[in-house]
């Protein structure tokens, strides 16, 4: 079989999963359920969680205020920017962490055998990447719900980001891929360490909690890092989430154009190549 014919195979599986996830009954039954029992209790808590933060902005005025102003916006624009876009990177590092993790430690019973999904998917002939990709696809929807809810909260408060032009969403959009694909190498990593350890009980690793807590006080979610000792700037350099976060807010708040932010394009692409390629060499030999 040639490689054309082998990856037409592998996507015609991929798009029957995504079908089953998207219509099969007792599928659509538990999405169904999730958008009536839990979403809007999550909702209610992104929401409050929002309003808190830009209530801190207005009643503890700092400093942060005169560095965002390069973006001729205010805090709480500045907030909502990271915070929606926040939503998704979460979901790039554990998310895939966890499904990939799951993917050799979740066990079976196949007949009189226990046997992992990995070997389970092989046995059903399904692609373990499009098992993975189907997988997180429910999480990207769900994460994509949030950010929505911060879009109502933005409109809500007046935010300008949501009267930017066309282009500039299209050029905001690639710089969240882009970082969505950079730390999908992180969480290979992350997953990478858990499986070398052979250690069962293992769902955290020290790469993926590092990534985590280092987004929310050096990429530049809540305040910009510029306002970071120079050490700590050279750190949040080597978060993708940092060059998207600043694409995405000179596009939606500037408008400015990509073509003038290629420093921070460049930087965003050099990471992918670093983390994606690493996370699936280490992936590999952790498996074997």
């Amino acid at each position: 079989m040639g490689v054309a014919e082998r990856l037409r195979g592998e996507l015609e599986q991929l798009i029957k999963l995504i079908k089953w996830t998207l219509t099969g009954r007792v599928v659509a039954y538990s999405r169904t359920e999730y958008f009536i029992w839990a979403f809007p209790f999550e909702a209610i808590n992104l929401v409050v969680g929002a309003l808190a933060w830009v209530y801190f902005t207005f009643i503890f005025p700092t400093r942060t205020s005169s560095v965002i102003s390069e973006y001729s916006t205010d805090v709480v624009s500045y907030l909502l920017v990271g915070m929606a876009f926040n939503t998704y990177f979460g979901c790039a590092l554990h998310d895939t962490q966890r499904v990939v993790v799951g993917l050799f430690k979740w066990r079976m019973f196949f007949g009189d055998t226990m046997i992992s999904m990995g070997e389970y998917l092989r046995y059903a002939g399904i692609p373990r990447w499009a098992w993975i990709a189907n997988t997180l696809l429910w999480s990207y929807i769900q994460r994509t719900s949030h950010f929505a809810v911060y879009m109502i909260v933005a409109a809500l408060l007046g935010v300008p980001l949501l009267r930017a032009e066309a282009a500039s969403y299209l050029s905001a959009l690639l710089a969240l891929l882009l970082a969505v694909v950079a730390l999908t190498g992180v969480g290979l990593l992350g997953a990478s360490i858990i499986l070398f350890s052979r250690n069962p009980w293992a769902t955290l690793d020290p790469l993926t909690w590092f990534v985590s807590l280092a987004t929310s006080l050096f990429a530049g979610v809540y305040f910009p890092p510029e306002l970071l000792p120079s050490w700590l700037q050279l750190l949040s350099e080597a978060l993708p989430q940092t060059h998207a976060l600043r694409i995405a807010r000179r596009c939606l708040l500037l408008g400015t154009p990509l073509s003038q932010q290629l420093a921070d394009l460049v930087k965003l692409l050099a990471l992918i190549l670093l983390y994606i390629s690493s996370g699936l060499i280490a992936t590999k030999h952790a498996v074997r």
